[in-house]
């Protein structure tokens, strides 16, 4: 069940990119995006929650309450996910989804020199050389754009870093932080801590699509969908994978999702790919694989 798991959320996941497009189409920005989804999702969840309670007279937390220091943890989860969901939304809106998608998954590998700077793990030859494979497969990428648009793609491409070294930072103190919160509670603070924060920085930026009455029934209807099916429903799956199989497999899995999410990309949205990224997607999800590898 924790390798279905992983494998649906990997799949849900993987329509974030297409949606985005969709949604760039209709005036959204990627701040609004996280905003609303965020927002939605961490709605839909508590109404999840309540719902249990009132069914089977679940307690919030399950009877655990969490100490300061999972709080913090859980603070540093809000704080990595707001810079993980901005980056890789304004990603989304600056290249294809398949570099934004590639570039993002070298997080694994991040979290591995992450392990070897805080002293978790040795940094070794195989390290070392997953680190270089990931760059070599995120400049094929970037070289094998048919769209011909170089400069916008690696703009693009650096929003994308930043997304993924926002998730290494929440998948560490997921680990090492706040593993012990319960699921749902998690996915909860983890939707509506950054639509708070976002919010926050809208307001001071002055952006108008945080604003109901600009938002159309079309765009609320993405947003919708998007925070039921690639946001909410998958981060539960995903976590309920780390959980269950563990974070190594379950990460192992989701490396799927670059080339999931441009196939649907190029089936709705007409987003072209090329052999050249295809092989620089496969040689980052290799350097991730390599990384992830016991020993050696």
């Amino acid at each position: 069940m924790g390798t279905l798991a992983a494998l649906a959320a990997t799949i849900l996941f993987s329509l974030n990119g297409t949606l985005s497009a969709l949604a760039f189409d209709l005036g959204a920005s990627p701040l609004s995006m996280a905003f609303w989804r965020g927002l939605a999702g961490g709605t839909l969840l508590i109404a999840g929650i309540g719902g249990l309670r009132a069914v089977r007279a679940r307690q919030v937390f399950s009877g655990y309450r969490p100490t300061r220091r999972v709080w913090a943890w859980l603070g540093v989860g809000v704080i990595a996910v707001t810079i993980e969901n901005l980056g890789l939304y304004a990603a989304f809106e600056h290249a294809s989804v398949l570099v934004a998608l590639v570039c993002f998954y070298i997080y694994p590998v991040l979290i591995g020199a992450a392990s070897v700077v805080l002293g978790l793990e040795r940094m070794d030859a195989r390290r070392i050389g997953a680190l270089i494979a990931a760059f070599i497969g995120c400049v094929l990428v970037l070289v094998g754009g048919s769209d011909g648009s170089g400069e916008i793609a690696v703009a693009g491409a650096a929003l994308a870093v930043i997304a993924a070294v926002g998730q290494t930072v929440y998948v560490l103190s997921a680990r090492h932080g706040f593993g012990s919160v319960p699921t749902p509670e998690t996915a909860v603070v983890l939707n509506l801590g950054p639509a708070c924060l976002l919010l926050m920085v809208g307001l001071l930026a002055g952006n108008s699509g945080l604003d109901p009455a600009n938002v159309s029934a079309q765009l609320a209807l993405i947003f919708v969908v998007g925070a039921v099916l690639s946001q909410t429903l998958p981060m539960l799956l995903y976590l309920t994978g780390v959980r269950t199989i563990g974070p190594v497999d379950t990460a192992a899995i989701a490396l799927i999702e670059p080339f999931a999410g441009a196939v649907v990309a190029w089936l709705v949205v007409g987003q072209p790919f090329g052999p050249l990224q295809i092989a620089g997607g496969a040689l980052v999800a290799g350097s991730a694989l390599l990384v992830q590898q016991r020993g050696g």
